[in-house]
């Protein structure tokens, strides 16, 4: 439990500024929307609630000393969600379509 919470921390610390710096050419670039700016900045703002949330939840759910296999296997299946996805969503997106 202390070791994700170290590590929920040091990826926070690490990241949001990194995301916060992106979120402009974000929108601007890659989603082609002004707009989304403030969505993506709301969302980054509750990124440490949820994270904390999840691993205070999950060490009182699953104990503090079997938490290890859990974590390891859930981010796991988050990378391979995201290799997936990040993979597939092109074939599904047509051209010319802004949404």
């Amino acid at each position: 439990m202390v070791t994700a919470i170290k590590w929920s921390v040091a990826s926070m610390i690490i990241f949001i500024p990194i995301l916060y710096f992106f979120i402009p050419f974000l929108a601007g670039t890659l989603l082609h929307n002004e707009a989304t700016k403030v969505t993506l900045y709301i969302a980054l703002g509750a990124v440490p609630i949820v994270v904390f949330s999840a691993v205070i939840i999950r060490g009182y759910l699953q104990g503090l000393t079997r938490i290890s296999p859990t974590a390891w296997s859930q981010m796991i299946e988050q990378l391979v969600r995201i290799a997936l996805i990040s993979m597939i969503l092109p074939g599904f997106i047509v051209p010319g379509n802004p949404n």
